[in-house]
């Protein structure tokens, strides 16, 4: 096997122990060489998603309200990682950047693309790995859909087979500017990285087991499903099922990627495999 790519939901990057969680999964295989990170997600049923907060922010800025306070608990979330793990970091420009961002109000994509790009910094400096911005390395045609060809001549021209790295989730570029892909697009990203890196598994992380036969939160009763191809996982998206956004799907289908889903807090558990029909 040559390479791992693992991406890793808003949950399993809430907290600090999430984030130390993460890294015993990373270091315990050295051939995860690509990490994903979505932005932190909630802590408990009384926190924000970063993600939340930061549309929220742009929007008050839009109608002429005050967003310091959100903007203050973004900062926090952020900080509150840093200093838990003693990460030794500087984002003080990132924020000046992001608040006069949402001050200006008419750059909706990379405002609320931010809790993915200062969360990959954070865990690429925790991890001692190479940060890559994702719009550097993902490109957008004039339609609006991702440019294969061009993203791998970035890609290549990026990386090195001998380094590792993380990668923020959910967004790309297009003609330089920043584009987003729709919510829960962080599962996209890493299938477009185990893509253009010609990766063997693509590790897909959140806070469940993998694919149940029914809903577990509604059945106790309900079974993990072990195995299954893609065309089952696209039925069960289409169906419904929230496991994976099915435009990550094609990518992997198309190059004969298997997908692992699995659990960050269950980590002894290995998950549900998706593989080619």
């Amino acid at each position: 096997m040559k390479s791992i790519v693992c991406k890793f939901g808003g949950t399993s990057l809430a907290d600090s122990k999430a984030f130390e969680q993460v890294k015993k999964i990373i270091k315990s295989n050295n051939l995860r060489k690509f990490v994903v990170v979505s932005a932190p997600g909630k802590i408990d049923e009384n926190s924000a998603k970063v993600t939340d907060l930061l549309i929220q922010s742009y929007e008050k800025s839009k109608n002429n309200l005050y967003f310091g306070l959100h903007f203050y608990q973004i900062k926090k979330r952020f900080y509150d990682i840093i200093n838990s793990l003693n990460i030794d970091i500087d984002l003080d420009k990132d924020f000046e950047e992001l608040y006069s961002k949402i001050e200006e109000h008419n750059d909706y994509d990379y405002v609320i693309s931010r809790g993915e790009q200062i969360c990959a910094k954070i865990m690429a400096k925790f991890l001692d790995y190479d940060f890559i911005d994702a719009k550097d390395i993902i490109i957008f045609d004039k339609d609006g859909k991702v440019d294969i060809n061009e993203s791998k001549r970035e890609f290549l021209s990026k990386t090195n087979i001998n380094r590792k790295y993380v990668i923020p989730g959910f967004y790309g570029s297009q003609f330089g500017k920043i584009k987003t892909f729709t919510r829960g697009g962080s599962d996209i990203t890493g299938a477009i990285i185990a893509c253009l890196s010609q990766s063997d598994l693509y590790e897909n992380f959140t806070d469940v087991d993998g694919v149940f036969d029914i809903d577990p939160k509604k059945n106790s009763n309900a079974k993990l499903i072990k195995e299954m191809t893609y065309s089952q996982m696209k039925a069960l998206y289409e169906a419904g099922a929230q496991v994976l956004h099915g435009d990550s799907l094609e990518f992997l289908k198309q190059n004969n990627i298997v997908l692992n889903l699995r659990n960050t807090f269950n980590y002894s558990n290995s998950g549900t495999l998706i593989i080619p029909d």
